[in-house]
Order: structure tokens, then C-alpha cells, then sequence
């Protein structure tokens, strides 16, 4: 047996995905490629959507690390996005399957945690107070989402027009601009 099946059965459905549905890839499908038994399947998920769930919690994973290995905020956001990027057919399929609601929400919760993470690494003593921690998270997570969501469903992305932006957001940079034009 494989020394990390669970992983090993996450990874054999992100490659399901690049050729079939979501909602075409039965646990039948994912335990053949796999060469394990349903039992097996069972032992470690519920269902297609819990090894999805697991899927991007390994991505997140991979992406923090990267990020705190990163020296300044365009390495971050460019390794990011890079990922995001080499994953975007796997990311289109869960998408534009009938669950996407719950594949929106899964990828929510996943770069809200890592955002959540990143920033405890990189700020572990901010001046603010929880709620507007959340507050700035949220804000972040959902627009990251929103973003890279409409990135991987049309087409080929602009990486670094999409790190560029991402990077003058974050920043502050963008709202500067508009500042400055606001008042000229």
C-alpha cells in the first residue's frame, strides 16, 4: 500500500479532473485508479467532495510554506499564483460542476486559512483587535478568491499582470493611486 494513500487518492482525483466532470468521477473510478479497495476509500473520506476538501488543504499547505520562505510580498503572491495557475483545469472542473457552491466554499475556507496562517507568521503581535482581523482576512480571502476564480474560468491568465495587481492591492498601492486622483 501507498505510504500516504490519503494523499495519494486526493492527487489520483485532481488527475480524474483534468479530463472528466466533478460530478462524473464516481468513487468506483477513484479507487481503480487508485488500486485500492472502497473500504479503503472509506477508511480515509466521506465522499468526492471530502477528498476535494483534503486536495486543497494540501495545496494551501505547500503554497504557506513557499510563502514563508518568501523574502518580500511579490514572491509570495507570485508563488501563489504560479500554483494557482498550474492547477487552473483542476480548479475550472470543480467550478463549473453542479457543486459549485460547495467548491467556492472549500476554496474560501482554504485561503482563509491560509491567509490566516501567513499573517500569524508574519505579524504574530498586530495592533488590532480580533474582529478586525477577521474583518481584514475576510476582505482579502474573498477577493483573492473572486479573483483568481474568474482568472482560472476564462482562460489563460496573465500571471503577472495578475501578481502586479494582487501586489499594488495588498499593498495599499491602488488606493494611494486613487487618492492621488482624487485630488488632482
Amino acid at each position: 500500500m501507498h505510504k500516504d494513500t490519503k494523499g495519494k487518492i486526493a492527487e489520483q482525483l485532481a488527475e480524474l479532473l483534468k479530463t472528466k466532470k466533478l460530478e462524473d468521477i464516481t468513487i468506483k473510478q477513484l479507487v481503480d485508479a487508485c488500486g485500492i479497495s472502497r473500504q479503503t476509500f472509506y477508511y480515509y473520506y466521506e465522499d468526492i467532495l471530502s477528498v476535494m476538501e483534503y486536495w486543497v488543504k494540501r495545496v494551501v499547505e505547500q503554497n504557506l510554506a513557499d510563502s514563508l520562505a518568501a523574502n518580500d510580498l511579490r514572491t509570495v503572491i507570485r508563488s501563489f499564483v504560479a500554483r494557482i495557475v498550474q492547477d487552473r483545469s483542476t480548479i475550472r472542473k470543480m467550478i463549473e460542476s453542479r457543486y459549485r457552491a460547495e467548491c467556492e466554499r472549500i476554496f474560501r475556507n482554504g485561503i482563509m486559512t491560509y491567509l490566516r496562517r501567513l499573517f500569524q507568521q508574519k505579524w504574530p503581535n498586530p495592533q488590532l483587535i480580533p474582529s478586525d482581523i477577521h474583518a481584514f482576512l475576510s476582505f482579502h480571502a474573498y477577493g483573492l478568491i473572486g479573483l483568481v476564480l474568474e482568472q482560472c474560468t476564462h482562460g489563460e491568465p496573465d500571471v503577472d499582470q495578475l501578481v502586479d495587481q494582487l501586489c499594488r492591492l495588498f499593498s495599499g498601492e491602488m488606493k494611494a493611486q486613487l487618492d492621488c486622483s482624487k485630488q488632482a
